[in-house]
């Protein structure tokens, strides 16, 4: 059997946190970008990170509740069972969607002012984890480095919490 063909038997929670992880990783990547081209007032640090984590937790509700129903079509004796390639596939197609609009919803905020290296980073370093999801889905699956560690620490110490849950 080719490796990509062999099932996959890994718990619903094991392959849930990694939805979650790359989708929090994807919605900041998109979500913290910038307003440079001055059609937004710049946000105070605290409006910011209000609109932030409300952007991020619509981000992941959206995306468990698109996973909730996947595990249940793919779900047998308690176990997700998929190919590799199926994995992929939920990560390209349904897991994936959700994040980068978060991420685009975060750039479209003005980051507040003093704040837009730190902002600009955290939405770049999302906006190259998504970018390299959509090239590699399988780089999220597993217990390997996730494309959205970085981003999503640092989103985290920014004060973006639910963005952290993204990935």
């Amino acid at each position: 059997m080719h490796s990509k063909e062999r099932i996959v038997d890994r718990g619903p929670g094991a392959v849930l946190a990694v939805l979650i992880a790359a989708i929090a990783a994807l919605a900041i990547a998109t979500g913290c970008g910038d307003s440079s081209d001055g059609s937004e007032p710049a946000l105070t640090k605290a409006e910011y990170i209000k609109q932030g984590n409300a952007i991020c937790k619509k981000g992941v509700e959206e995306r468990i509740a698109v996973s909730e129903d996947v595990f249940k079509e793919h779900t047998k004796n308690g176990k997700l069972e998929l190919t590799q390639a199926e994995e992929e596939d939920l990560v390209s197609e349904t897991t994936l969607p959700p994040v980068r609009k978060a991420v685009e919803e975060l750039a479209a905020l003005a980051p507040p002012e003093g704040e837009e290296d730190t902002v600009n980073a955290i939405v770049e370093g999302f906006e190259e984890a998504v970018e390299a999801v959509e090239e590699d889905p399988g780089s999220v699956l597993g217990s390997g480095d996730s494309p959205f560690a970085e981003p999503t620490e640092k989103a985290g110490d920014y004060g973006l919490q639910p963005c952290v849950s993204l990935s």
